[in-house]
Order: structure tokens, then C-alpha cells, then sequence
């Protein structure tokens, strides 16, 4: 079994491929009412299609579609439109089509203004770019953002703690991977490696994720890649609609709920979200684990004080111009959770005896409450030029509750407020961009001012105000004659950053222990440049290359951080005198496409002067409350790596498979970097059929999937080693219709076995404490629209 399990992972060395959904929906320009029954030709295939009852057409298409495709509809008394599209590695197209008898209105023209500005999907396609749409988002839905896009080559999750973890994308993370919403950067994660994202999981739809530098639009904490929370799709003209997802979960007697509801009225519009979930103590197969050097005992196989929940709301109110586009975005993330009690302060082993509540949440805890306000304004100034503005705030709250007599600190014996970490942040983003026949450029600046604010008796970082200011010029050429693309770009970044003075003395068995840093200013001024290049080389295949310099300024946490990560089990020390770090990168990639085979191919090769990383200390932290000592320190590194794709589709039947290899070495060290993700394998074989009835089941898929990590050997020093694991999924996926009513169901089962393993990337890998056990997944979704 074994055998023929490796020689189906690498027996076709072409990699992934996959089908383009185009669809969308006909206006009349005039009415803005949708239009009905209209045929809708695509070529140069000649597919035909009537638009529905909604004023919908979707085509999907494995075959090779060459460089571009057109679109035309034909309406009532010669009322005409033609989209022309070029494609790339996008494979979820939507596109309003808009009818008039005059075909030069500007809607009608190849550029759809709504499309490019209200639902802008930003620059052109770049190497190692991926585009999420909601099915898959639902595929691989596990909570969590991070964990979610966990199933993409080349990206890993660092997991936090139940219910929360940080993407890690080619062994970066946390100040290298921006996270970003109205085209404005979340702040927040930056504080540390126990910090996960605050977005709510459940009420994303599409997503843009960037493997590889991304600094020259978003700035310098884009330097590993980044992740672009696309805008919700607004409600058809003059219509409602909404969405009810109901989640649940077995493991930890999890649920989940998220509804949705927006309404456009005359190209006004507006939409509300509402998100809750909930969960008790994680389970886990195994009977005791490891904390501070005391084996300690697990009760019924439950990590006590691990239950927790989340709310979140949103509310988008926006205004839809023939040239432009108005959103303003206010959202609100809750979070509170338990703080795993067995390994948390002085190791106590009665602090593990079951209370007889497993939904409970008891000290030690943790609360995080992300608000936020973004406006995003765009303007066809004129048929070249557009003008985007982007203006944000944001407050990100984290609190850490706990007793003081358990951390041997001084405090009243009522304060149960251990750390209290509060950012401000104020951000502002302009950009112009101009469109020629064979030229498109971009120019723009940002400007961030933070402010963070410390509290309660422990300490980790000091109170600091940090500024921000970036300038950007960006470039695209294209030659359809030749099938030739170019892509350039420069940056300049200035940082400045002041930190208050904090010092804490207070007496272990006799010994002083003091914490805190000093008062630290400073100034980085770096650049920042990209030049890239794609060429498709015939009818099935593509090559995309990209060269890239970046830079990123050392941030407070790295500077000036003296204290324990609760979350993560170890105390964490910066050094003020580190500097910033340069990046030199090359990642190119080449796709394949023939028939009912696909292949995708990524390589890269990263190089970093002074690169700023976590390593584990060879001694233990004073702190009676801590384990391991980690510092912040400085090298010369290297990061490469492969990542493979390839699908097969007979008929119904479907499988596709994937692999990723990552290799970090120390320039000074001559070892690895610490948390560098493991060799590791996906496969997955579906089975599917559709019906077409007016009311019952429409379609149904049926898959098994497999994930294998290899022993992961490749660590740093003192560093844990973490042996190979290998998991089973089952996935049923069914979807209803009544009438005009679908209804989709999935039911999930992950690791079928209830197989122990450790990920090398978990928090819990330090306590020798395996990851969940069998987990039954159930979710259902009710789309709605209701037309005036």
C-alpha cells in the first residue's frame, strides 16, 4: 500500500491544472434591470447560453482557450455587447455585460468599470499568485483563516492555540506575510508568533494570496507575500441578498454561524454580517505531555481551559457610479478563549483535574476585540486615468487574564489583568493608474502612524509610537503579438519608531529578576524593486519569472520584546541594536495544460542580508513562569524551495495532487531556521455527478483525501525534531435546489483514523501533545436573492 501510495505522488511530474468559470450577469444600460432568456455567445468556441431567471450565464472549460476569449450578448432592437478577456492564471471570471445601442458607452467597452473598480482584483496576475473564490474557501474551511489557506502549496499555518493560528507562506510569517482588507494592511499578528490573524473566517468570499514578494504596492511587512481579502460582491441591481452558514464540529463540540444580507437599491447599497462561533476543550489522543521538564496527566484526553468564542459584525454601506465607486467598511472581531491551564505559569499538576464543564472558560484566559473603519473611494478620472484613495483606523485590544501568585509576580492579590497590549493604527493610501494600449502604470504613496499601549503585571513589549511612509511607481507592458509581458516597479520606505522607558523588579527564591527595556528611537530609510516577466510560450503553456529586492525595518517586538508568550510557552528577548533586513528573491513558475491533464510548476530562491528570526537559546529563562529562552537575532540566510500541482479529470471522476519542498540554512550558523515547514504531500480522488431537476439533489461529489508530512530532521539549534505523520479525510458534498432555492450540504470527516501525530509547527509540539484527533465536520449553506 505504501509503495503504490508513493508511486502515485510522483508519477506524473506535470502538475495541476484547472477548469476557468466564467460567469456573470446582462444589464440593460439603461434600466439597470437584468435581463432574462438573452443568448449569450462566447468564442472563439461558439458556445452558446440563455441567461437565467437571475440574468445569469455560466460557461466552464477545461480545454485550452489560447490568449483570449469573447464575449457577446444580442438584445431587443439592436441593443449590442462584446467583452473581450484576457486570460491568466485567474481562474474564477465574473464579468458584467451591459446592453445598449450605443456600443461605445463606456460600460459596453472592454473595460467593465464596476467590475475593475468596485470589485478590483488589483494588478495584473504575478508568479506564485493565487485566486480563492467562496466554493473553495468552503472546501478547506477549518475556523480559521490561516488553517483555511493551510491547503495551498507552499503555505503552512502556525498554530496558536485552539481556534486560532498565522499563515506561513514559504517559511515566512508574522512581519513578512501582510494581511490586508480595503486595500489597507490589519494590524495586529506583528506583537508575536502566539498572535493569530482577528478576521472572522466564515464571512470571506474571495481571497487574493501572494507567495513571494509583494512590498512594492503594500510595503515592507509584504516581503514574504501577502493575503488581499477581496470586497464582498454587491447584491444584483435592485435586489436582496444574503447567506445563512451554519457550522458544527465534533471534536470540541464546535458551532458556527454566520448570516449575510445586503441590499442594492438604484446602485446604493448596503450589506450586514453576523458571525458567532463556539467551542469547549480540544481533544486530543493522548493520556499526559511535557511542560517544563513534569510529565503531566491529560483527563479524559481533554486540554482543559481550551474552550473559547468568537463574534463578529460588519457593516458596508457604498455607492456605485458609471465611473467609480464608494465603500465604507466598519467591522468588529471579538475573541475570548481559555489559555491551556496545564501549561501556564508554575507547573501544577492539580490545576489539570476536570471542573465537570468542558464549555467553560476560566483562568488563565485571553480576549481580543479587533475594531475597524475603511473607506475606499475610486474614479475614472478620465478613459486612461483612475484614482484610488484608501483611508483606514483601526484598534487591535489583546488581554491576558491570570493569577499573579502563579507567575511569582508582585501585584494586588485581586488583579487578574496579566497583559494588555493596545494598537492604534491610522493608515492612508493614494494611488493613480493609467491605462495605454500596451502600457498600464501605477503611482501611489501610503503613510501609517501607530500608537501601542501597555498594561497589567507582566510585561512584554513597552508602550511605542512608530510612522510610516512609503512611495511607490509601478509599471506593465504587453505585446499580444509576441505573447510577451513585463512587469517593473520601484519603492521607497522611511520608518521611524520611539519607545517608552519600562522597567519591573520583583524577587524569585531569593534571586533578583528585573524585565522591561529602555527608551529606543530609530530611523530606517530603505528601497525596494521588482522586474518580471511572462511569456506564453504556445496554445498549452506559460512562463512567469520574477526578480525582486526588498527591505523591511526590524519591528518593536523584535527591538524590544523581554518577557513570556504565554500562548506559545517560552520567554521571548529582543535586541535593540539589530538592523534592517534586505531580501533578494527570484520566483518563477510554468503551467501546462492539455486535454484532461494540468500541471503547474513553482520554484524559488530566496536570499536574505541580516535576516531578523527567532532562535531558541541554549539556556532556560530566569522566570520560574517560563521555559526555554528564545532571542531575536540577525544572519545572512537562504530560503528555497519547489512546489508542484497536477489534475486528472475523466468524466465524473477527478484527482489532483500536490507537493511542496522548503530548505532554510543559516549563512553563520550553518543550520536550518527554526519553524521551517516539513516536506509534504496532498492528494485527493473525487467522484461526481449533476442532475438537472427542478426540485431534489443537483449534484454530488464524493473524496478522499490524504496528507503526508515527512520527518521533519532539518531543525535548528535546539530545536525539536518532529517525525513523519500521515492522515485520511472524507469529504461528501451534496447540493439541493427547489425551485429557484439551492441549498449545499458537506460533510467532512478529517484525520479518519484518529491517527496521533505532531505538526513541527504547532505551539503544542514543545509539550509533545499530538494535534486533534477524528473530527466530523458538518456545514450548510442557504444563498438567497429576492428581486423587487
Amino acid at each position: 500500500m505504501r509503495n503504490l501510495y508513493f508511486l502515485l505522488c510522483f508519477w506524473p511530474v506535470f502538475v495541476w491544472g484547472q477548469n476557468y468559470q466564467i460567469h456573470g450577469e446582462v444589464y440593460d444600460y439603461e434600466s439597470h434591470e437584468l435581463v432574462i432568456g438573452l443568448p449569450v455567445l462566447l468564442l472563439p468556441d461558439s458556445m452558446a447560453q440563455l441567461t437565467n431567471f437571475e440574468g445569469h450565464f455560466h460557461f466552464e472549460l477545461a480545454a485550452d482557450l489560447g490568449d483570449s476569449i469573447d464575449l457577446q450578448a444580442f438584445g431587443q432592437e439592436g441593443s449590442f455587447v462584446q467583452r473581450t478577456i484576457v486570460l491568466g492564471v485567474e481562474k474564477d471570471i465574473h464579468i458584467h455585460l451591459y446592453l445598449a445601442a450605443d456600443a461605445n458607452c463606456l460600460r459596453c467597452q472592454e473595460v467593465d468599470v464596476v467590475l475593475v473598480q468596485e470589485q478590483d482584483l488589483g494588478p495584473k496576475p504575478q508568479p506564485s499568485q493565487e485566486l480563492l473564490n467562496a466554493d473553495d474557501i468552503r472546501e478547506n474551511l477549518a475556523g480559521n483563516l490561516a488553517n483555511t489557506l493551510a491547503e495551498i502549496p507552499g503555505v503552512s499555518a502556525l498554530s496558536v492555540g485552539v481556534g486560532m493560528a498565522k499563515p506561513i507562506i514559504r517559511g515566512q510569517m508574522g512581519n513578512r506575510v501582510q494581511l490586508l482588507e480595503g486595500n489597507l494592511a490589519q494590524e495586529g499578528q506583528q506583537w508575536g508568533n502566539d498572535h493569530g490573524l482577528a478576521i472572522d473566517a466564515l464571512s470571506v468570499d474571495r481571497i487574493e494570496l501572494s507567495k513571494g514578494a509583494s512590498s512594492l504596492r503594500y510595503g515592507s511587512d509584504a516581503l514574504g507575500g501577502s493575503i488581499r481579502l477581496l470586497p464582498t460582491k454587491v447584491a444584483p441591481h435592485n435586489s436582496w441578498q444574503g447567506q445563512v452558514l451554519l457550522l458544527g464540529k465534533s471534536n470540541n463540540e464546535h458551532w458556527g454561524l454566520n448570516l449575510q444580507l445586503g441590499r442594492n437599491w438604484h446602485n446604493y447599497f448596503w450589506q450586514l454580517q453576523y458571525s458567532e462561533q463556539r467551542y469547549g476543550d480540544y481533544r486530543v489522543p493522548a493520556d499526559e505531555f511535557v511542560y517544563q521538564g513534569f510529565v503531566l496527566p491529560l483527563y479524559e484526553q481533554r486540554l482543559k481551559n481550551t474552550a473559547g468564542q468568537e463574534r463578529s459584525g460588519k457593516l458596508i454601506l457604498g455607492k456605485l457610479w458609471k465611473k467609480g465607486s464608494l465603500r465604507w467598511t466598519n467591522s468588529l472581531y471579538q475573541m475570548k478563549g481559555g489559555l491551556f491551564s496545564g501549561a501556564m505559569g508554575i507547573p501544577r499538576a492539580y490545576e489539570l483535574q476536570p471542573d465537570g464543564n468542558w464549555r467553560d472558560i476560566d483562568f488563565p484566559s485571553q480576549s481580543i476585540r479587533h475594531l475597524k473603519s475603511f473607506l475606499n473611494f475610486n474614479y475614472q478620472l478620465t478613459e486612461r486615468d483612475a484614482l484610488y484613495i484608501d483611508l483606514g483606523w483601526q484598534q487591535n485590544l489583546r488581554q491576558e487574564f491570570a493569577f499573579p501568585h502563579l507567575h511569582n509576580r508582585p501585584a494586588d492579590a485581586n488583579d487578574r489583568l496579566a497583559l494588555a497590549l493596545n494598537l492604534a493604527t491610522f493608515s492612508g493610501r493614494v494611488e493613480l493608474r493609467q491605462d495605454y494600449k500596451a502600457w498600464a502604470l501605477a503611482y501611489g504613496i501610503s503613510g501609517q502612524q501607530q500608537r501601542n499601549e501597555r498594561g497589567g503585571f507582566d510585561f512584554l513589549i513597552p508602550a511605542f509610537v512608530q510612522s510610516k511612509l512609503g512611495a511607490f511607481a509601478l509599471g506593465h507592458w504587453v505585446n499580444k503579438e509576441e505573447r510577451l509581458g513585463l512587469d517593473f516597479g520601484l519603492r521607497l520606505d522611511y520608518q521611524q519608531m520611539q519607545s517608552t522607558a519600562f522597567a519591573q523588579y520583583f524577587d524569585v527564591d531569593g534571586q533578583n529578576i528585573s524585565l522591561g527595556a529602555g527608551a529606543l528611537e530609530r530611523q530606517f530609510w530603505g528601497s525596494s524593486a521588482s522586474v518580471g516577466l511572462w511569456r506564453k510560450l504556445n496554445a498549452w503553456s506559460n512562463l512567469q519569472a520574477q526578480l525582486s529586492k526588498s527591505f523591511r525595518p526590524p519591528h518593536p517586538v523584535e527591538l524590544l520584546s523581554d518577557g513570556v508568550h504565554h500562548g506559545s510557552f517560552r520567554h521571548e528577548k529582543g535586541d535593540s541594536s539589530l538592523g534592517p533586513e534586505s531580501g533578494y528573491q527570484l520566483d518563477a513558475s510554468w503551467s501546462w495544460r492539455k486535454g484532461n491533464f494540468g500541471l503547474l510548476a513553482e520554484a524559488y530562491a530566496h536570499y536574505f542580508d541580516g535576516y531578523l528570526y527567532l532562535s531558541p537559546a541554549p539556556r532556560f529563562s530566569p522566570l520560574p513562569d517560563a521555559g526555554q529562552l528564545y532571542e531575536y537575532e540577525q544572519q545572512d540566510a537562504l530560503f528555497s524551495g519547489l512546489e508542484l500541482r497536477y489534475d486528472y479529470r475523466y468524466k465524473g471522476v477527478k484527482w489532483k495532487q500536490s507537493l511542496e519542498y522548503l530548505y532554510s540554512y543559516g549563512l553563520e550558523t550553518a543550520l536550518p531556521l527554526p519553524f521551517s515547514p516539513p516536506f509534504s504531500v496532498r492528494s485527493q480522488l473525487a467522484w461526481g455527478k449533476d442532475w438537472r431537476p427542478k426540485k431534489g439533489l443537483k449534484h454530488l461529489e464524493l473524496a478522499l483525501g490524504h496528507r503526508y508530512w515527512a520527518a521533519q530532521n532539518q531543525v535548528a539549534r535546539n530545536e525539536k525534531r518532529t517525525p513523519a505523520a500521515s492522515l485520511w479525510d472524507l469529504r461528501l458534498d451534496l447540493d439541493f435546489v427547489w425551485g429557484k432555492q439551492p441549498l449545499s450540504v458537506r460533510l467532512l470527516a478529517q484525520n479518519l483514523f484518529n491517527t496521533p501525530y505532531l505538526a513541527h509547527l504547532s505551539r503544542y509540539r514543545q509539550l509533545e501533545l499530538p494535534e486533534q484527533g477524528r473530527n466530523l465536520q458538518l456545514q450548510i449553506s442557504l444563498p438567497i436573492i429576492v428581486r423587487d
